[in-house]
């Protein structure tokens, strides 16, 4: 399913929440399956696959820590992601 079927798929569902749950795992199941990476895949999530893309390719590498290009929000979202699951899995 492209990614933008998967977005309008989430926008739809939206009103409901376990049905937006399962859409948004869904579509971050996609964005794992696509790019094979936790990190990439937050990072898409947050800013949208293509611009991941596009940055993966103006760089040259697939280590996120070293994409300097994507946005401060996203440069920002991964790591506090990252944090929020460890303190929950550490409480």
């Amino acid at each position: 399913m492209p990614s933008w079927q998967m977005t309008m798929l989430c926008q739809l569902q939206r009103s409901d929440f376990e049905k937006s749950t399962r859409a948004a795992a869904r579509y971050f199941k996609h964005l794992h399956k696509y790019f094979d990476d936790w990190y990439l895949a937050l990072a898409a999530y947050n800013c949208g696959q293509a611009r991941v893309n596009r940055i993966i390719k103006r760089q040259g590498t697939r280590d996120y820590w070293k994409l300097t290009r994507l946005p401060k929000e996203t440069r920002n979202y991964v790591p506090n992601v990252m944090a929020a699951i460890y303190v929950a899995q550490n409480p």
